[in-house]
């Protein structure tokens, strides 16, 4: 399935189900989960099974009633997406878990997670990203929020799986106190990541300003002299590959987060 918009289709349960195959450039937007039956709904715009989804654009108010305001996975790939301003606000008697996406089986890698929120009046967890399991590689996870006082972890929260080269920053918890950017427990791991939570020096993180290009604009590739250049860990999977913008995924150690940032030109020395 390839270049399709699914928009402002009420649907109960699943916005849309990928169980196989590749679904490439599509937008998912204005899809709204109508049945508010506990955990049996997942993913506002988009639930993973297996498969591929790459290049996607997942945005606009998915509303979620349950795991997954954007997208849910138990497996497969996302590469190369986009998920943001998107709204998960109920999950049984608690808060609603992953405004952006509820992960709990396979990769998510490439991705800009970006404006999402979790909500619910008694809490809110892991407004960008809620994490059971599986792999999130490569990913810039900004603005989120889990709006209510008692939510919790406005970019990440994680109880299993694993974390890499990823950036989190301007995320925001509820009352400020509960994990802004990422809060990691249980058995989940991160590393080679940016978050004001995490330990530098531990498992190669860092805490400082991730300096984008310009993000007001919406660039968070970045600049030259921030910190989240060449401070990733290569991986396979990297050659060949390509960032979210399309550019060399790396030249030399890779960037933390979806954007690479731009090489220098070098100097040329002319021997006569």
């Amino acid at each position: 399935v390839k270049d399709c918009v699914q928009n402002g289709i009420p649907v109960l349960g699943i916005g849309g189900h990928v169980a196989g195959g590749e679904v490439v450039d599509c937008v998912f937007s204005g899809n709204r989960i109508a049945a508010n039956v506990s955990d049996n709904n997942w993913g506002g715009g988009l639930h993973l099974a297996s498969g591929t989804v790459r290049r996607c654009v997942l945005y606009n108010k998915l509303l979620g009633f349950g795991r997954g305001g954007g997208m849910s996975m138990v497996g497969g790939l996302a590469d190369s997406c986009v998920i943001s301003n998107n709204i998960t606000q109920y999950q049984t008697s608690g808060g609603g878990l992953g405004g952006g996406v509820f992960i709990a089986g396979g990769t998510l890698r490439n991705a800009l997670v970006k404006g999402n929120t979790a909500y619910r009046t008694s809490a809110g967890v892991g407004a960008g990203i809620y994490q059971t399991g599986g792999l999130i590689e490569n990913c810039t996870v900004v603005t989120n929020r889990a709006t209510h006082a008692a939510g919790t972890a406005g970019g990440l929260y994680a109880t299993a799986g694993s974390t890499t080269n990823c950036i989190f920053a301007s995320n925001t918890s509820g009352g400020g106190t509960l994990a802004d950017d990422v809060l990691v427990t249980g058995t989940a791991t991160i590393g080679f990541s940016r978050a004001l939570e995490l330990t530098p020096g531990v498992n190669g993180n860092i805490t400082d300003d991730p300096r984008f290009g310009d993000a007001a604009a919406g660039n968070y590739t970045p600049a030259s002299d921030s910190p989240c250049k060449d401070t990733g860990i290569n991986q396979p999977w990297m050659v060949p590959a390509t960032d979210l913008a399309g550019k060399v995924r790396r030249v030399g150690r890779v960037d933390m987060g979806a954007y690479e940032s731009p090489t220098g030109g070098g100097t040329v020395f002319v021997v006569r």
